[in-house]
């Protein structure tokens, strides 16, 4: 199991797969699993590169399943708990990245929710996942928890592709949460001028009265859209489904 671990972490195809298909880097983490199930950072890690570099996110829930199963059923028929605790001390892992797959990634907020529920109620579970569900019902609060999740993250991967790919996710997300802010703030604001006609008047002198540049962190240019929400010049990807 070794050998593949090492070839699953070099993890050479960084293509991203169509939905249904499964990431090459799949097989050899099934197969670690079925060779060493005790190995539980293969499960978590291996679905958090599959998700995080191939986009293969059902080929990560298949394996985060398995991993529960073996933790809850069969696993302790076949070892002492004791010994599934000492290597599964941080079994949290696995609801955890299930639920940030199910909600940012295909966009499924109640299956999420249960994952984190899950998650907060297991043995060394950081106390962080039992603040997500007071602060999904806060206005932007899905972008805090984003957020928070990324960093988490990150502290699994310190350098490579992987943690490029994240680092980018978080400039973006920051950046969106910055709109989301603006666009809440502006139209709170909108309603009280209703007066002046146009939208570009009122979000003129909303900056201008709050002291807002007119730009972006990152230099883009901040702009209505059709709607009357806040955008950017600055290009960006929508990560986990936000705008």
């Amino acid at each position: 199991t070794d050998w593949l671990w090492i070839d699953v972490l070099q993890n050479a195809n960084l293509e991203k797969v169509l939905p249904g298909v499964r990431a090459k880097v799949y097989w050899n983490l099934m197969l670690i699993s079925e060779l060493d199930p005790l190995f539980h950072e293969a499960y978590y890690a291996g679905a958090n590169l599959m998700t995080v570099i191939n986009d293969d996110h059902l080929g990560a829930l298949t394996l985060l399943a398995k991993g529960k199963d073996f933790l809850e059923s069969w696993g302790p028929k076949k070892y002492p708990r004791a010994v599934i605790d000492r290597y599964w001390a941080q079994a949290w892992r696995l609801p955890m990245i299930a639920g940030y797959i199910r909600l940012f990634e295909l966009g499924d907020m109640n299956s999420a929710a249960a994952e984190f529920v899950h998650a907060a109620a297991m043995p060394n579970a950081p106390v962080f996942l039992q603040l997500l569900s007071k602060r999904f019902a806060q206005p932007g609060g899905e972008y805090e928890v984003g957020m928070r999740l990324i960093n988490f993250m990150l502290l699994d991967h310190r350098d490579g592709v992987a943690r490029a790919k994240l680092e980018k996710k978080r400039r973006d997300l920051y950046l969106a949460q910055y709109l989301d802010s603006l666009s809440r703030e502006f139209m709170n604001f909108s309603r009280g001028h209703a007066t002046m006609p146009k939208l570009e008047q009122r979000f003129a002198k909303f900056l201008k009265e709050f002291k807002i540049a007119p730009k972006d962190p990152w230099g883009g240019k901040l702009f209505l859209d059709a709607s009357g929400r806040v955008m950017s010049t600055t290009k960006r990807e929508r990560v986990f489904g936000l705008e």
